[in-house]
């Protein structure tokens, strides 16, 4: 009977008086276009320091299809690692990351799939934020891919999103 009281009384304390004790969240979500998001994907963010912020992104970096019924789709994720070391109110920004992509080769005919190639390579670029590094805002930069294979041909690329 003490025992059912006491979880009474802790159920009601909780109704009226809930807990005040709330995490900080300081995750910060963007979604755009470019190989600091994964091709056309979603990013989250954490800030490190006051200058730097860890990234992680997930996108669909391309899909094409043939006139035999079968499709590739290209998945990839990526870590980058932001810094502004430029004293601009955290504006201008420069990073280096690491991209994997995955690519899926669809055959309708058959009704399957099967993996294709995987691929990896690192890139560094250049980043304005509009409102900040680490605030809500519109987002421009440039990118240049270093790759491992000959697979691509054109290193230059252009970032462009919105944070949240």
């Amino acid at each position: 009977m003490k025992k059912l009281l006491i979880n009474h009384l802790w159920v009601i304390n909780l109704l009226f008086f809930p807990l005040n004790a709330q995490a900080k969240n300081d995750l910060i979500y963007a979604v755009g276009m470019g190989v600091g998001y994964s091709g056309f994907g979603v990013k989250i963010g954490s800030p490190i320091k006051n200058n730097d912020q860890l990234t992680f992104s997930f996108g669909v970096s391309g899909y094409a299809w043939s006139s035999d019924n079968s499709s590739n789709l290209l998945l990839a994720t990526g870590l980058e690692y932001i810094v502004t070391p430029f004293n601009s109110y955290k504006k201008h920004a420069v990073g280096a990351g690491i991209s994997f992509e995955k690519e899926f080769r669809f055959n309708q005919n058959k009704e399957t799939y099967e993996k294709e190639k995987f691929y990896s390579f690192g890139y560094l670029t250049y980043k304005y934020f509009f409102n900040g590094l680490n605030n809500e805002g519109f987002s421009l930069g440039l990118s240049y891919k270093l790759y491992a294979d000959e697979y691509y041909s054109y290193p230059l690329g252009f970032n462009f999103g919105y944070q949240f």
